[in-house]
Formats: structure tokens, sequence, C-alpha cells
């Protein structure tokens, strides 16, 4: 967490500190119940504050939800996909605000949490950090770009050894190992690519079933097992070929 100081002053009022807290991006999996419980960590920001702004907006490709209340949160139909999420929690009369944003296509997400009252800042940044640690999920390790590219090369690489080991004569023609080489290249960039898509950094689960929920299930199991299996046979054809 870091947190960060500024000043404000009017032309006859003493400065008044304010502290913000911004926390680090972690990639979630949210049911609508945890949705809930998080816009109940940030509706805080408004207590005693009748004239409180609250916005919870969802976005997908084909459809969005806002809502300005957790009840008509509650009561609404999350999208399929979601791709943004803006979750935002002020009150002027109290300088309070809390603020979540989330980015799909950056893999990114994050967390400002700002006040008066740095106290109020510390107790409301330990709230958020330990639910985000709870909703804590593996996706990360299909975002951003080194690790999906490490996983696409590691992937791609050990099927096309495959391939030669039982194709050798045709690596002769040179025809061949360009068609190859441009393949593996490809293979690695759509791997990179659709990975990402299929595996959210902040996937918000909505329990309906849809093939590509299926789809997703599948590739989380066979991508570790394709990887250790192409390793265990290659090792065999190594040492007792």
């Amino acid at each position: 967490m870091r947190q960060k100081k500024k000043s404000r002053a009017g032309d006859s009022k003493a400065s008044t500190a304010k502290t913000t807290a911004t926390l680090p991006a972690k990639s979630m999996t949210l049911k609508k119940a945890d949705l809930v419980e998080l816009c109940e960590i940030l509706e805080k920001a408004i207590e005693n504050d009748t004239q409180g702004y609250l916005d919870f907006t969802l976005s997908a490709k084909r459809e969005s939800i806002s809502s300005e209340s957790i009840e008509g949160l509650r009561n609404a139909r999350l999208p399929e996909e979601v791709n943004h999420v803006s979750l935002v929690a002020a009150s002027y009369k109290k300088d309070r605000k809390i603020r979540l944003v989330s980015y799909n296509d950056m893999s990114y997400t994050e967390v400002n949490i700002t006040s008066a009252d740095a106290d109020w800042v510390a107790a409301r940044s330990k709230e958020i950090e330990k639910f985000i640690s709870d909703h804590h999920n593996f996706h990360w390790i299909f975002n951003r770009f080194w690790l999906p590219a490490l996983q696409g090369v590691l992937l791609v690489g050990l099927l096309m050894y495959t391939v030669y080991i039982y194709t050798k004569p045709l690596w002769s023609n040179a025809g061949f190992m360009v068609a190859v080489a441009l393949c593996s290249v490809f293979s690695v960039q759509a791997y990179i690519w659709g990975i990402s898509k299929l595996f959210p950094f902040t996937f918000i689960d909505t329990g309906r079933p849809s093939t590509i929920a299926t789809f997703r299930t599948g590739i989380k199991y066979a991508v570790p097992i394709v990887i250790l299996g192409l390793i265990v046979q290659l090792i065999i054809k190594w040492f007792f070929a």
C-alpha cells in the first residue's frame, strides 16, 4: 500500500492535509455476493451523508449495468464477460472517496482511498486489502505479457520439437521449415492474445453456464497437463529411446 499526502489551501483558511492510499493490483474472481460485500465497504465513505455519491458500473462488450445503490446492484442481472469495472463512493461533506477501477484489456486494477482522516483511510485500506487477498485468483499468470509469452513459447516449442522428432526427413525441406516457423510465431501470438481474454484479470463470475465458461474450465486443466505430458514424453524419448 502506498500512501501520499496532498495539501489544499483556501485564500483565508489553513490548509487541510489529505491522505491517499493506493492499493496494488491483484487479479480477482468476484461473484455477485462478493461485489455486494465490496460495495458495502465502499459505502462507508458516505456514512451519515445523505448527499453521498455512489456509482457501481460493470461494462461488457455487448451490455453494461450501472447502479447508484447496493440494493440496485444486488437485484441487477450481471453482464457476461465483464471487461471494465468501476466502483465509486464519495462524500463531499466528509471529504472521503473510495474508487476501484479495473480494465481487463490492460490487466489493470487500482483502488484509491482518500480522506482528511488518515486513520479512516488506514482502516478502509486494511478492509479492502483483506477482501482482495480473500478473492485473489490465479488469473495473473495468464495476463500482462511476459508470463503468457513464456507459456506460449514453452507450449509451442515443445509441440514443434515433438513434431520434429517424428518428421525429421521433412526438415531438410526449406519450405517446410519456413512454414513451421511462421506457424509457431502465429501460434504464440494467438496464445498470448487468447489466454488473457479467456482468464480476465478481474473475473466477474455470473454463475450462468456458457460455452466460454466450459472452455475456460477445460483450458485451465489442459494447458498444464499438455505441457507436463510433452516434457515427460521428451524425457522418455531422450533417455529410453
